[in-house]
């Protein structure tokens, strides 16, 4: 990553009268790891949208760096064609990816990583459940080696396993991080600064964490 990853200048977003997010300026750098928390409602999620560049803001802008992989994962399960293996579902995107330490995981052991050993990584995409299409969304995102990860509520639906693999799996990752979740113990985990927004959709620093 460079110096710029994601610059958010002003953002506001109305939908119809209602005003979800109001003059958002948020800077975000190289290898920050931020948790996003307020109530349901706040416009959590529209935000990330706005970062991912999926939705347009109603005013404002958001710059991105020329080097920004961006990957995001929503709480909307992504469509991926049923008849597919989750092997063959992960191995679409990339059948080996690099870590940071320059080691190699093959999608094969990114399966058992998160739960998927044995015959369990060759069951029909179209047969997994709501848990399991979510942590397979959650995979395919990794094996894109984003350099800068969206995370929307990322331990819904997680068992304690996954749960785990997933925070070793961050703790060693360099790239920029944007977590929205609940889950206070995940955010002070895996983040290393909270960020607000407040019932008026504007977004305030919280020093002190949740």
């Amino acid at each position: 990553l460079g110096d710029k990853v994601l610059d958010a200048e002003a953002v506001a977003v109305a939908y119809g009268e209602r005003q979800v997010l109001r003059e958002v300026t948020w800077r975000l750098g190289p290898g920050e790891r931020v948790g996003l928390v307020g109530v349901n409602g706040s416009g959590k999620s529209t935000l990330l949208r706005v970062l991912a560049g999926e939705l347009p803001p109603s005013s404002g802008h958001v710059e991105r760096g020329a080097t920004v992989r961006l990957a995001h994962l929503s709480q909307d399960t992504a469509e991926i064609p049923g008849h597919l293996t989750v092997l063959e579902s992960l191995e679409a995107v990339k059948a080996v990816a690099t870590l940071t330490d320059g080691h190699e995981i093959t999608a094969a052991l990114l399966c058992e990583r998160f739960g998927f050993r044995g015959p369990r990584a060759r069951t029909p995409v179209a047969d997994l459940s709501g848990g399991e299409r979510r942590r397979l969304q959650l995979m395919r995102l990794l094996m894109g080696e984003p350099n800068v990860l969206l995370l929307d509520e990322p331990t819904n639906d997680l068992d304690i396993e996954t749960l785990r693999a997933l925070e070793d799996l961050l703790d060693g990752w360099p790239g920029t991080l944007v977590v929205v979740s609940h889950d206070r113990w995940f955010v002070e985990r895996a983040c290393d600064d909270v960020h607000a927004l407040d019932e008026t959709g504007r977004l305030r620093h919280v020093p002190g964490g949740i």
